[in-house]
């Protein structure tokens, strides 16, 4: 059971996980490239690149696109001059419908914006900073990410309040239409004296993946974590599980995004291998099944799964 879990996948929960890969270029390159974000659809992954060709300074925010699910990412399109400027604009996160793009910007400060366009073929408009709920001038707010309908922002802050160097916290609205209300902190035991940040949520709400340094309990300098929980209705998570060290290097692993159909895990890496400073990476995530059919998971459904995965490799 051990030899599989070394060699083929680490077990974290009810899934499993594949040795992670780098995402290929265009979606990579000599130059540092950091914080994808996944569209709701699969067709599109926004990504803060540095200076490349076209850009407008710093870090600029640009996507790629793909036909299907199997095809190749496109060469980076720029996001435009109503979404990126001379100075740094990093950590997107796009809406379910595609039509709100949030984002840290560094143009007075470093404030969480939100850009929104009419319809997938129009461009964005002028970005706004969002409210004094979520921008605390004392929060330092950062790394959005919001839930499969839209109405749940997760974001990351240092506030007075909080239980350390940096907390998760989550605002909510009533309807796409309406104000985010006031944050309430996630809490013990996601939000520790350390820092904790770069929040993504699964598309059934469950399930939240995060970034840490966890003293003691970690593979480097910054893991990924992940956390469950039994309903969306209450935020009693469960002790966060770090995705060990197929995923986390003992270097920076961090900024997880999850697609929609939790399949693909795409995060953040300063580990050897690198085109650049830091890329993104991805990784498949497989449920585990009873297949046996015994009632429970156990040592042998993970073999015949290693197995299968195996054959299908041959």
């Amino acid at each position: 059971f051990q030899h599989l879990l070394n060699d083929h996948t680490e077990t974290i929960a009810n899934f499993t996980l594949s040795i992670p890969t780098r995402v290929p270029p265009p979606a990579n390159g000599p130059r540092d490239t950091q914080e994808a974000c996944i569209s709701h659809n699969g067709l599109e992954l926004y990504i803060a690149h540095m200076d490349l060709p076209g850009g407008h300074g710093g870090h600029d925010l640009w996507v790629h696109r793909r036909a299907t699910l199997n095809s190749d990412w496109s060469e980076p399109i720029n996001l435009g001059p109503h979404v990126n400027s001379p100075r740094s604009e990093v950590e997107p996160a796009i809406s379910p419908n595609g039509l709100e793009l949030y984002f840290r910007h560094f143009r007075s400060g470093s404030d969480l914006m939100v850009s929104i366009r009419k319809t997938h073929d129009d461009p964005w408009m002028p970005a706004r900073p969002l409210g004094p709920e979520i921008n605390d001038p004392n929060g330092k707010p950062l790394t959005p990410c919001l839930s499969s309908k839209g109405l749940e922002l997760y974001f990351s802050a240092v506030r007075p309040d909080g239980h350390g160097k940096g907390d998760i916290w989550v605002t909510t609205r009533s309807s796409l239409d309406a104000p985010w209300g006031p944050a309430l902190n996630l809490g013990p035991p996601i939000n520790t004296h350390n820092n904790e940040a770069c929040p993504s949520i699964t598309a059934d709400g469950l399930t939240l993946y995060f970034s840490a340094t966890i003293e003691s309990r970690g593979c480097g300098a910054l893991d990924t974590w992940v956390t469950t929980r039994p309903t969306t209705d209450e935020y009693n998570w469960s002790v966060p599980v770090n995705l060990g060290p197929i995923v986390n290097s003992s270097t920076w692993d961090y900024g997880p995004t999850i697609s929609t159909d939790g399949a693909t895990l795409y995060f953040d890496s300063h580990r050897a291998g690198c085109y650049g400073p830091d890329d993104i990476w991805q990784v498949s995530r497989v449920p585990l099944a009873d297949i046996n059919g015994n009632g429970e998971l156990d040592v042998e459904d993970l073999c015949i799964l290693a197995q299968s995965q195996s054959s299908s490799a041959e």
